[in-house]
Formats: C-alpha cells, structure tokens, sequence
C-alpha cells in the first residue's frame, strides 16, 4: 500500500512539474506578464449609442466563432465519410467563415450603411487536453496550435477591419480550453486558453483600431444600439438528450440568467442570449445557439446524435427592426479540403 502512496505522489509531483514548463514557455514565448496584464480593454461600452438616421439604414453585421476546437482530428471513415477535419481543414474554414461574413453583409445585403461588424468569440477554440482520448489523438499539443493559429486569426480580424467602419471581438472562455480537470467558479475565465489565445490576438491587433471586449465574467452585456446581447459559452446548463433536445436547458437556463441578472440591476437585463457549446446551429427569440467549425465528430456520431454540418450564425441588426435576417454560415467546402 505504502508504495501505490509513493507512485501516486511522484506521478502528481512529474505533472505539476510538467505543467510548471508548460506556463514558463507561455510567459517566455508571448512575454505576457509585462504586455498582456496592462492591456485595456472595453467592456459593455463597446458600440456607441446610435439611433436611426433618416433616410438611411443603419446596421450591424454580427457573427459567432466558437467550437472551432482547432488541434483536433477528425477523420472520415469513423463518421460514415460525412465529416474531416484537422488543422489544415480548420484554417480553410476559419478563411471561408470570414470571406462569407464580408460578402453575405456587403454583396448580398448592401442596401445598409453599415457601422461596423462584431465577432462573438464565444469559447473552445481549442481541443485541450482536457480528455483522455483528445490529448492522445489531437494532431498537435494545445501550444503549438496556440501559435499555428494566431496568424491566420489575426488576419482574418484584419480582414474584415478593413471592410467595415468599426470591429468589435466579445470574448468569451469555453469548457475544452480549461487547464484544470474541473471548471472553477474562482479564477474560470484566466485559467482559460481562449481568454489567454484572445489577449495575445488584441495585443497583436493593438494599433489596428479594432476594438476587443474580454470580460473576466463567464457572461458578458453588450449593447448595440437599443438591443442588449449577453454572450456565454454555453456549458453551464445541463441536459438536451431528450425527446425535447436542448429546448429545455435553454429555456431554463435563459430564465436562471435573466432573472439573476435583473435582481442585480435593471442595467444588466438583456434581449437576446448568444452561447455556442452544443454544436447545434438554433435560432429562437431570445436566444441564438451557435454551430460549430468542427462539424460533427465521432461523439455525436457515437451518441447517435443528428447530423449537423459545421456552420456558424451570422445576422444583422438595425436600429429600427433589432435583431434581423439570421442565417448560417456555411464554411466547409468537401472538394476544397480534399476529403
């Protein structure tokens, strides 16, 4: 008995020594306790206060990227072929997601004078390490993915900078990029990599006017002109395998959190919930649940779960008609990633 103690103590004492190298490299690379501490970022002041002009029409182009889980593998043959994805595949999608944003909102709805675009960067951008099965198969580990993925995010924010007046990117952290076996109630945002991923992009992006709403709350309030949106990633409601799917934990959950949020003020009431998490594209009033990048994966497949093809939400909003034309963007091209 005494020697299980002993190789469960040296087996705890060689993980924390790993995971020690694994944040001096980050704090090497990225040199974060001096550039990323002191950077300023907005809060729910984000967008300035606009009304309706007369004889124009104003709007705001808005989209989600979550679930991108970039570093993961998925192949073909263990989904029925209906699904591949890598990192290869994940940075084509990410380059299609920003290239459809700009031409559905410019080409095919130009009648508005936009006043800027909004990323929701709404959690699990990576794999992690979280399970088991992921950090064995993820075609790399979360650090070099940190970096193979911070070029191609940032140009694709420039991007879309360069198409609309005003950027905003709200940030929100997801449960995959977590650096504990458990979710913690203190510390839960730092203690993620996608809030870490987002504040190295805003230093990166610091002098190019976009503007970045990283928030230290699991939930976030932003305001676009009279519509008020609260982003989370989704994970804290619990259920959806049912006949009734997820409509019984949005339902509960929105209630939880508006009624929560009204009995701390009147400032934090919102109009429409944005989350990610579930993988499933939905639209519903009040609520916007976002797809993934990935696609479906041999969970879902495993699960018996439905078949969704990878998609993230786009729609506009207009200060005469509020949250207005919702639509999936499509961003996977069978031929183009050769599967």
């Amino acid at each position: 008995w005494s020697s299980d103690v002993c190789s469960s103590d040296l087996n705890l004492k060689r993980e924390n020594d790993r995971l020690q190298k694994v944040i001096a490299d980050f704090e090497r690379r990225y040199d974060l306790v001096s550039s990323i501490d002191g950077l300023a970022v907005a809060t729910t002041k984000a967008w300035p206060k606009a009304k309706a002009k007369k004889g124009a029409h104003h709007g705001i182009a808005n989209t989600v990227s979550s679930d991108q889980h970039f570093g993961e593998i998925v192949r073909p043959g263990e989904v029925q072929g209906s699904n591949s994805y890598n990192m290869t595949i994940a940075k084509q999608r990410w380059q299609t997601h920003v290239e459809k944003v700009i031409s559905l909102s410019k080409d095919h709805l130009g009648y508005l004078t936009y006043d800027g675009a909004h990323i929701w960067w709404n959690g699990d951008a990576f794999s992690g390490d979280i399970h088991e099965e992921l950090a064995k198969s993820n075609e790399m580990s979360t650090l070099a993915t940190f970096e193979a993925m911070l070029e191609p995010i940032v140009n694709g924010l420039l991007t879309i900078n360069r198409e609309f007046p005003r950027t905003v990117v709200s940030v929100r952290r997801g449960n995959h990029t977590r650096t504990s076996r458990k979710t913690p109630a203190k510390g839960r945002v730092r203690e993620s990599f996608d809030w870490l991923f987002m504040r190295v992009v805003a230093r990166e992006l610091r002098n190019s006017g976009i503007v970045f709403d990283i928030t230290e709350s699991d939930d976030g309030i932003v305001q676009q002109y009279d519509h008020r949106f609260l982003a989370t990633h989704g994970d804290q409601f619990r259920g959806g395998s049912g006949i009734s799917g997820i409509m019984t934990p949005l339902a509960l959950g929105n209630y939880r959190k508006l009624r929560r949020n009204v009995s701390i003020g009147d400032h934090l009431a919102y109009d429409t919930m944005i989350l990610g998490h579930f993988h499933q594209y939905l639209v519903i009033p009040g609520v916007i649940v976002n797809g993934s990048l990935k696609g479906y994966d041999e969970y879902a497949y495993i699960e018996n779960f439905g078949f969704e093809p990878p998609q993230q939400a786009l729609w506009l909003l207009t200060p005469e008609h509020g949250k207005t034309f919702t639509a999936p963007i499509l961003p996977a091209d069978r031929k183009r990633e050769g599967w």
